[in-house]
């Protein structure tokens, strides 16, 4: 933190400020034994940054930082989701890492 001329204190970036803002990552589950048995698929088209969704008017694009496949592996999510918010806990940053499932 660097004072500023008026008393209040800025804060300084780090490398640009990349490594401090909120990021948000998707992760599309595997089907399941029943959902595999009835045949059942992924409902959404996704790549590395997005989740493709086709509508009645066209495809509508929902972008996110990362975006993890069904084949996946916690071990992958963690090197890129977890681990860098540990490493800066380390350094005495606060980070945050929230999760929760949505079924759609």
């Amino acid at each position: 933190m660097a004072p500023m001329d008026n008393g209040h204190v800025a804060d300084e970036t780090n490398e640009g400020g990349a490594d401090e803002s909120v990021k948000v990552f998707v992760r599309i589950r595997p089907l399941n034994k029943r959902e595999i048995a009835e045949k059942q698929t992924i409902g959404w088209d996704f790549n590395e940054t997005s989740m493709l969704e086709d509508t009645q008017n066209g495809q509508r694009v929902y972008a996110y930082d990362h975006c993890f496949g069904p084949n996946g592996t916690n071990k992958e999510t963690y090197e890129i989701v977890g681990k860098p918010v540990v490493l800066k806990a380390m350094e005495g940053y606060n980070g945050t890492v929230f999760t929760c499932k949505i079924w759609l």
